[in-house]
């Protein structure tokens, strides 16, 4: 297909010229979705897929196997507009995220560039979470929590903090607007946010939200506060009115319904969880995507040395997730500043470095 015969195509995609370049650029959750790019003034998405669904304008057009979806969407002189980049992660100018799922409901993370020749990644696709658990919602655990977000962003390691209900109310009680205004921080610095959820038989503690039954007259502390639309209601206080779109640490049926990317296991999954890829599955009548990561501790042991060598032998391309929690840090600062120098070593400029949100776009919808 030519120029001219290009010209054509675009031509026919519908203008939106009263949205913004930003509004233009959100994807369904609202959020600004760093996948997706323009040319000529136009939204696109590159795919091995021959067709993916993606709400924009409601038009879509399939050129050769690429998808465009189209608003036109000023750029400046029509050149290409790249999404922001944030915690040492460059933007890409050529191609967008690798996206979509394949037949048997795994994830595809494959990407094309906009010549139509695979853009091959050279590491796994990292991501790091910090889980705040319920006992642990006090001031000096908010600190840990601030020292952790120092040493990843000094780095360029981009973190997903999930919290339970419990440090959220500590975050937005009276007289820890500190802890507020450094929260925010954390997200204007590019890190990212969603739920976490100890289940009633949790060995640790439990956060007090479950779906079972059986919990409403349970008398281990702190007591039954709701069902898990319950713990959301409260999760999502911080980021109000946007969703929350991934949730760690409930088991099977004990998770809000709707919620993009649930994490399988509720404790002490082992190293190998670290680059189990993502599926989909049906919770509640709702579509999810399945993931799973790795502690970074383990029974009060770093596990550096294994999470590094399965580093190593997993594909470039797939996802490779771990996971710390602000208690560890007083112990255990040394290998969690270890990991975090590890893959700024094997990920310099940061190129496969995701959040859990990124993440999501590039999987698209469940």
């Amino acid at each position: 297909m030519g120029p001219a015969t290009l010209r054509v195509w675009f031509q026919a995609v519908p203008e939106c010229v009263a949205r913004s370049d930003e509004e233009n650029r959100k994807d369904r959750t609202g959020r600004v979705s760093l996948s997706d790019r323009s040319l000529m003034g136009f939204r696109i998405r590159w795919s091995r897929r021959f067709l993916i669904m993606w709400r924009t304008c409601g038009r879509l057009f399939v050129i050769g196997g690429i998808g465009l979806w189209g608003c036109a969407m000023p750029t400046g002189g029509g050149s290409a507009s790249d999404g922001p980049s944030s915690g040492g992660n460059e933007t890409v100018d050529s191609g967008g995220s690798a996206g979509g799922g394949t037949s048997d409901g795994t994830a595809d993370n494959g990407e094309t560039t906009a010549g139509g020749s695979a853009t091959t990644y050279t590491k796994p696709l990292t991501f790091f979470a910090i889980h705040g658990d319920p006992q642990h919602a006090d001031v000096q655990h908010f600190q840990s929590l601030q020292a952790i977000v120092q040493a990843a962003s000094s780095r360029g390691v981009k973190l997903s903090i999930q919290l339970t209900p419990q440090w959220v109310e500590m975050i937005l009680a009276p007289g820890n607007e500190w802890m507020l205004e450094a929260f925010q921080g954390f997200l204007a610095a590019g890190h990212d946010y969603g739920g976490h959820h100890h289940q009633i038989d949790h060995d640790a503690a439990w956060d007090g939200y479950s779906n079972d039954p059986s919990a409403v007259t349970s008398t281990r502390d702190p007591g039954y506060l709701g069902d898990m639309e319950a713990h959301l209601a409260v999760v999502q206080q911080l980021i109000a009115p946007e969703p929350i779109l991934h949730y760690s640490g409930g088991e099977p049926n004990d998770y809000p319904v709707g919620i993009p990317i649930l994490f399988e296991g509720g404790q002490f999954v082992g190293t190998e969880a670290a680059n189990k890829q993502p599926e989909r599955i049906d919770y509640g009548g709702q579509p999810a995507w399945q993931m799973s990561m790795a502690s970074l501790i383990v029974f009060g042991q770093p596990d550096n040395q294994a999470l590094q060598d399965l580093y190593l032998q997993t594909p470039a391309g797939q996802y490779f997730g771990v996971a710390t929690h602000p208690n560890d840090w007083p112990d255990f600062q040394g290998p969690i500043i270890a990991w975090f120098d590890f893959l700024k070593e094997q990920d310099p400029d940061g190129r496969h470095m995701r959040t859990l949100s990124e993440i999501l776009d590039e999987l698209g919808p469940p």
